[in-house]
C-alpha cells in the first residue's frame, strides 16, 4: 500500500511538473470547460488513426506543422450542422496561414456521405462510430458530448477544448488570436 502511494504521488509530481512547465498559449476554455479538460491543455495531441469515407486509414500526424482543428460531430447533432457553416468559413479564411480542420463524424459511412451530399465540407472528415468516441475521450470528452472541438498548435500540443458548439463570434475571436497576433505555434 505505501508503495502505491509512493508511485502515485510520483506520478501525480511527474504529471505537474511536465504541466506546469509545457508551451502554454493564453487561451483556454473556460466556458464548458472540467478540470480534466484544463489539465489536457499544453499537453501533447494523442495519436490515432481512422478511415475516411473510402475507407482509407489515416493518422493525426498527417496534418502535423499546421494550426489543427478537430471537430467530432454526427449528421444527427442539430448544433453539429449549426457550427458546420461556420467552420466551412473559418477553413477558408485561415487556410492560408496554416489552419486545418479535420473533420471526425460520428456515425456509420452511409449516414455521413449522405449528409455531405447536401453540406459538402472543405476539410477532410474521418468516419467511425465507437472508434470517433473513443478518440473524443483521449482528447478529453468522456462523457461523449457533441459536437466536442479540440485546438492543436503546430507543436502538435492541445491548446483549446470546447465541449458543445462554437457560435460565429467566438470562433472569429480564437482565430483571430491565433493568426492576428502571429505567435509560435
Amino acid at each position: 500500500m505505501i508503495i502505491g502511494l509512493m508511485i502515485l504521488a510520483a506520478s501525480a509530481g511527474f504529471f505537474m511538473h511536465n504541466l506546469m512547465n509545457a508551451n502554454r498559449v493564453p487561451m483556454q476554455n473556460t466556458q464548458l470547460s472540467s478540470p480534466t479538460d484544463m489539465l489536457l491543455i499544453g499537453l501533447p495531441r494523442p495519436d490515432f488513426q481512422m478511415k475516411d469515407l473510402d475507407g482509407k486509414l489515416h493518422s493525426i500526424s498527417e496534418w502535423d506543422g499546421h494550426v489543427l482543428v478537430l471537430n467530432f460531430w454526427a449528421p444527427w447533432c442539430t448544433p453539429c450542422k449549426e457550427e458546420l457553416p461556420i467552420f466551412i468559413e473559418m477553413q477558408e479564411k485561415y487556410q492560408d496561414q496554416g489552419l486545418q480542420f479535420l473533420g471526425l463524424a460520428v456515425d456509420t459511412p452511409s449516414n455521413v456521405k449522405a449528409f455531405l451530399t447536401q453540406q459538402p465540407l472543405n476539410f477532410p472528415t474521418l468516419v467511425g462510430e465507437d472508434d470517433a468516441m473513443q478518440i473524443a475521450s483521449l482528447y478529453g470528452n468522456n462523457i461523449g458530448v457533441l459536437p466536442y472541438t479540440v485546438i492543436i498548435n503546430r507543436s502538435g500540443k492541445i491548446m483549446f477544448t470546447r465541449k458543445g458548439d462554437i457560435k460565429r463570434t467566438e470562433a472569429e475571436k480564437i482565430f483571430r488570436t491565433i493568426f492576428d497576433k502571429k505567435p509560435s505555434l
